[in-house]
């Protein structure tokens, strides 16, 4: 198979550094508080679901992280949250939206892209970030119940020098220190009177100019 020039690849998803994005490491820098401790789970029900679900149910702040790949998560994280999220402990009655199982919680994806911001704006060629992310965002996270904050984006993961990535990691320590008031992202609740019986955002409830995804957000 033909090697791709340096200059040509695509810059869509980043290039791991030694099995992973180097910005990926930027938690481990530094200490932000007791948002880092991890929810009382013995050792030998980690690997099992029963025993993340139980993490879960005690985290008040749940942070997925990992490098946009191929326009999502990558698939060792889908199958987690797959064998997790399950039927009767993240989902399966009304209502869902802002008021599923695991509401009452906070929740924040950080993701790397390999691309430029501007890729990845209203009018970049990849699409704004917060379309491309969702169906994690909207479709997983507040499905369940979690208040979804703004994510934490780093771009142009694959470029970064040893300078931006002290400072990657300075402004992810701040976001997190300060993440109690973070406010989440307005989506409307399912049972928030907004949607009629066929699950359709009534008429006129939209912000003029809306559309598309951005439906489901009341500003």
């Amino acid at each position: 198979m033909p090697r791709c020039p340096r200059g040509e690849r695509d810059r869509s998803h980043p290039r791991p550094r030694s099995n992973e994005a180097a910005p990926v490491q930027a938690t481990a820098r530094f200490s932000p508080g007791p948002w880092a401790e991890a929810p009382s789970c013995p050792r030998e029900e980690q690997g099992r679901p029963g025993g993340r679900q139980r993490g879960l149910l005690e985290a008040d702040l749940v942070i997925l992280q990992f490098p946009l790949w191929w326009f999502s998560m990558p698939a060792i994280l889908k199958g987690w949250i797959d064998r997790v999220f399950t039927r009767d402990f993240a989902y399966g009655s009304l209502p869902r939206y802002g008021n599923g199982p695991l509401a009452g919680k906070k929740a924040l994806v950080t993701t790397f892209t390999g691309g430029a911001e501007s890729h990845f704006g209203e009018r970049g060629v990849n699409g704004g970030i917060e379309d491309l992310l969702h169906h994690v965002l909207h479709g997983t996270l507040y499905f369940t119940g979690f208040a979804v904050l703004p994510p934490f984006v780093t771009h142009s993961a694959v470029h970064v020098n040893d300078d931006q990535y002290a400072a990657i990691a300075e402004r992810y320590r701040k976001r997190l220190i300060g993440i109690e008031s973070d406010e989440p992202i307005p989506y409307r609740a399912e049972a928030g009177g907004d949607y009629d019986e066929a699950r359709q955002l009534k008429p006129g409830r939209e912000a003029s100019g809306r559309s598309g995804l951005q439906l489901h957000r009341k500003s």
